[in-house]
């Protein structure tokens, strides 16, 4: 990156830093700063920057009196912005990539360039992807497996290299579940690049680089995720999350039990009588029948709540914000609800029952088997007592 614009940038993100702490901003003071940007993109021969400051600088002088918020502000600076970080203008074809409504996703934003990553945000702002932005590497790192982010984009100075918080992050973002990580770098020599994806890189960008051909490359990395997650996390047969997710579960609805005291209900469901059902139907009229469940699992539940098959007939149903109280109602509705449903494989009618054991966990501190053995005990008797039952702890 040319030293004059990594200059100019330093000193906008200096600013912006600034700005970001206050409620509003002083028209006259904006005016003070910009004129001086202006002034020194005149003496550094760059016009293209210097008539974008002119730009802003007209339509702030017709304004002279008021304040301004720092998102006013940013959508002023975004042009002047495009031309720092960008090395050209974006190609229409290329530009059209974002305006295509893709999956959702959750990117994780690390680094100490607050400007670049607000530049980003705003550039991709018809994506449907949801932002977190962490300032530091050590927060990053520590907070990964909380967040399950699907892609990190991690903005590094040099000193950052060969920092422990900068190896931890990328360690962590492989273990025990692939997360991908992009570096972006204004360093951009090759010895640099090479010892990121030692690291463990999946993705080195020198910087100027355009926001479409970033968003292109997370894009690639994100779908690349999801394929990965399908092959590993997901199970084969049913379509819902298998037992290897039951962890990054219970380490998220953990921290909203730390953070705000909110309880869950982890709740394990087997299905009634399953063995005579494939021992007289035969097993794929057995797959049938989980796949019913689980599909019907799926569909009355909530979007916060997560279903796993936990292994052969049994499936987990993991209550987020929910009590004891209204874990026993809404596990009573979907039993209920599921008896009535006809299941109709191989030739086959036949309709089936489950039984629920659950527990609320209150205690973030008790480990993910604690709560296992709970649930597993009220199963147990709900079991005992005849099957098509639930029993809470």
């Amino acid at each position: 990156m040319d030293s004059y614009i990594v200059s100019l940038l330093d000193r906008m993100k200096e600013q912006y830093e600034q700005w970001e702490s206050s409620s509003s901003l002083d028209g006259a003071e904006l005016t003070q700063f910009f004129d001086a940007i202006g002034r020194a993109a005149k003496v550094t021969g760059r016009d293209d920057l210097a008539a974008e400051v002119e730009r802003i600088l007209r339509r702030m002088n017709r304004q002279k009196e008021r304040q301004w918020t720092v998102e006013e502000v940013l959508a002023e600076m975004f042009p002047l912005l495009r031309r720092c970080y960008e090395a050209e203008e974006t190609d229409s074809t290329i530009a059209s990539f974002l305006q295509q409504q893709g999956a959702e996703a959750d990117i994780l934003l690390c680094g100490n360039d607050p400007l670049f990553f607000a530049y980003i945000r705003r550039s991709w702002q018809t994506v449907p992807w949801r932002f977190i932005t962490l300032p530091s590497l050590e927060q990053a790192a520590a907070s990964m497996f909380r967040l399950n982010p699907d892609c990190i984009i991690v903005n590094i100075g040099e000193d950052d290299l060969e920092t422990p918080p900068f190896v931890a992050l990328l360690k962590t973002a492989s273990q025990p579940s692939y997360i991908p990580v992009v570096i972006i770098s204004r360093d951009g020599r090759k010895a640099v690049h090479l010892k990121c994806y030692g690291l463990g890189a999946d993705d080195v960008i020198a910087q100027p680089v355009a926001a479409s051909e970033l968003y292109i490359r997370v894009h690639r990395l994100v779908e690349k995720k999801r394929k990965i997650d399908k092959l590993v996390l997901i199970d084969e047969l049913t379509g819902v999350y298998n037992r290897k997710y039951l962890p990054r579960v219970y380490v998220r609805l953990r921290s909203d039990l730390e953070r705000f005291g909110t309880p869950s209900c982890l709740a394990l469901l087997d299905l009634d009588h399953f063995k005579q059902v494939n021992d007289r139907f035969g097993h794929l009229v057995g797959d049938a029948v989980l796949k019913k469940l689980a599909a019907f699992l799926l569909q009355h539940t909530r979007g916060m709540d997560t279903v796993i098959r936990f292994g052969g007939e049994e499936f987990i149903v993991w209550l987020a914000k929910t009590s004891t109280c209204e874990a026993h109602r809404v596990l009573g509705r979907l039993q209920r609800q599921f008896a009535s449903e006809e299941i109709e494989a191989a030739g086959v009618r036949l309709s089936c029952t489950f039984s629920a054991g659950f527990v609320e966990c209150s205690d973030p501190n008790e480990s993910l088997d604690h709560w296992l053995k709970l649930a597993d005990k009220a199963l147990y008797a709900a079991k005992k007592s005849g099957g098509s039952r639930v029993e809470g702890v």
